[in-house]
C-alpha cells in the first residue's frame, strides 16, 4: 500500500503548493526589486512645500467617473494617483532614463486614466524606453513651479535625464483674473464671475463621482458673460511685463538643468482654438474669476493671442538656448477633439501630444518639430 502522506511530501509533482516555492521567490524579488526602485527617495521630496497642499501629497488616489455627454473623449473612469513622491507616473531616481514633465493641469491631465494621461502617452511612443514622471500643478505658472523645478534639478537622487516642460495656459489664466479692469460693465458680485458663484463654478472643478459637471456652469456662464475682444493700453503693458518675466524665469530653468546634466524638451501650450477659421472648440469652458473690480474674460480669439505671447517666448528661450521645442500649438492647432474646453487634453489629445514629445526625446539632435 502507497503512503499518500510520504508521497505528497516526497514528490513535489503530488504536491499543490510545490509550484508556490518559485512562485513565492519571484514575488519576494518583484517586491525588492520595487522596494529598490523607491527606496532611492523614500522620504516625500516635497513635503517641504506647504502651499501646495494635498496636490503633492504621496499615494493620494481618486476617481472620477465621468459622463460622455458633458465630456466626451476622457477615459469615462479616469483613475488618479500620485506615487510615493507624490508624483503622477514613475518614481524619479535620478536615472539617465527618467523624464519629468513639469507644467498645470494640462501635464496632470486630471480626467485621464492613468493608461491615458499624457506622460503614459510619451512613454509608450517613444523608441528608447523612458521612465516618465508628471509634476504637473493645476493652476500655478511658472513662478509658482520655479521652487519644486530647483528641488529636483539640485537632488542627485532627484535629478532627471531631462525634464519636458509646457507652460502657458496657468500664466495667461492669471492675468486674465488680475488684470485690472479700466473700463467695461459694473462688477456683480451675484453674477456668474462673482464670489456667490465660485463654490459651484469656479472652485472645487475635479471632484470624485462628479462626472464632469463641474464644466457645465462655466461654459453657460461664459456663453452668456461679456467677453473682451481686446486690451486696454494699460492691460497690455502688465501682459507685456508678464512675458518678460516669463522668459527670463524660463531661460534660467533651461540654463540650470544644463548646468546640472538635464536635457530641456520646451513645448508650447496647444488651445482649442483655430487661428485660421476663428474656430473655438464647442466645450470651451474658461474657469477664471476674479477680485470685485478685477478680471477680464476674453473672447477665444483674444485669449488665443494671449497664449501665443507666452508660446512665442517659449519659442525664443528654445532657440537661443539651444534646447528641444516641440511646437505642440502647431501641430494640434486644428483638433478641435483633442480638447474637452479650452486647452486640457482628451485621450486623443494626449495620444497626439505625447507621440510628438516622444519624437523629440528620441531624437537627441534634431530640429524642432
Amino acid at each position: 500500500m502507497t503512503d499518500r502522506s510520504s508521497t505528497s511530501s516526497s514528490d513535489p509533482s503530488s504536491d499543490p503548493s510545490s509550484g508556490r516555492g518559485p512562485l513565492l521567490t519571484a514575488l519576494g524579488l518583484a517586491v525588492a526589486l520595487l522596494a529598490l526602485d523607491r527606496a532611492t527617495q523614500l522620504d516625500p521630496p516635497f513635503e517641504e512645500f506647504e502651499e501646495f497642499g494635498e496636490d503633492l501629497q504621496p499615494f493620494a488616489r481618486t476617481t472620477y467617473h465621468i459622463d460622455p455627454a458633458v465630456v466626451p473623449g476622457v477615459s469615462g473612469v479616469a483613475r488618479f494617483f500620485r506615487n510615493a513622491q507624490g508624483l503622477r507616473g514613475r518614481i524619479v531616481s535620478g536615472a539617465a532614463d527618467d523624464v519629468l514633465l513639469v507644467g498645470g493641469s494640462t501635464v496632470a491631465c486630471t480626467l485621464l486614466d492613468e493608461a491615458d494621461a499624457l506622460g503614459a502617452a510619451i512613454e509608450h511612443a517613444v523608441v528608447q524606453p523612458r521612465r516618465l514622471a508628471a509634476l504637473g500643478r493645476g493652476g500655478y505658472p511658472l513662478g509658482r513651479l520655479l521652487p519644486l523645478i530647483d528641488k529636483v534639478l539640485s537632488t542627485p537622487t532627484l535629478r532627471p535625464g531631462a525634464i519636458v516642460v509646457m507652460l502657458g495656459a496657468n500664466e495667461v489664466e492669471l492675468l486674465m483674473n488680475h488684470l485690472p479692469w479700466t473700463d467695461g460693465p459694473a462688477w456683480d458680485p451675484d453674477g456668474p464671475y462673482g464670489p456667490a458663484s465660485w463654490a459651484t463654478t469656479f472652485a472645487g472643478w475635479y471632484r470624485a463621482n462628479g462626472d464632469g459637471r463641474f464644466l457645465v456652469r462655466p461654459r453657460q456662464a461664459y456663453a452668456t458673460g461679456p467677453k473682451r475682444d481686446q486690451l486696454t493700453p494699460p492691460q497690455r503693458q502688465v501682459v507685456e511685463t508678464a512675458t518678460a518675466e516669463f522668459t527670463a524665469q524660463l531661460t534660467a530653468v533651461v540654463r540650470t538643468a544644463v548646468d546640472r546634466g538635464t536635457r530641456v524638451v520646451l513645448v508650447t501650450q496647444p488651445i482649442a482654438f483655430d487661428a485660421t477659421t476663428g474656430a473655438a472648440s464647442p466645450g470651451w469652458a474658461p474657469f477664471f474669476h476674479a477680485e470685485p473690480g478685477q478680471g477680464v474674460l476674453p473672447t477665444p480669439r483674444l485669449m488665443h493671442e494671449l497664449v501665443e505671447r507666452f508660446n512665442a517666448a517659449t519659442r525664443a528661450v528654445a532657440a537661443s538656448e539651444g534646447a528641444t521645442l516641440v511646437d505642440l500649438a502647431h501641430t494640434l492647432s486644428s483638433c478641435g477633439p483633442c480638447f474637452y474646453d479650452q486647452w486640457h487634453f482628451t485621450v486623443l489629445g494626449a495620444s497626439r501630444g505625447g507621440a510628438a514629445i516622444a519624437g523629440a526625446l528620441d531624437d537627441d539632435d534634431g530640429p524642432a518639430r
